[in-house]
């Protein structure tokens, strides 16, 4: 009988902690997607044009061209690649 409880103590301190873990995560996410709502309202809202160097090519992009995410919040299967559309169909040819 007490190895049954002693299981089912450890299996509730697992589930506790998967449970703890999910909202954690869950509540990062909100922030982190509510830090971008706000961004994107700002830049948006604005008349002003506001750009942003990549770090990887030098080029210069303007913000209320591009999508902004976090590894947070990229949806499940999103391609967030560097490789931009032309990029893609130079090999095409």
């Amino acid at each position: 009988m007490e190895e049954i409880i002693a299981a089912v103590i450890a299996v509730a301190v697992s589930v506790i902690g998967a449970a703890g873990s999910m909202i954690v995560s869950w509540l990062n996410k909100r922030r982190a997607q509510s830090d971008i709502d706000a961004l994107r309202q700002a830049v948006e809202g604005s008349d002003a044009d506001f750009f942003v160097v990549c770090p990887y090519c030098g080029k210069r992009v303007r913000l209320k061209d591009v999508q902004v995410y976090t590894s947070e919040t990229v949806v499940a299967g999103e391609d967030v690649s560097h490789e931009t559309e032309e990029e893609k169909h130079d090999g095409d040819e």
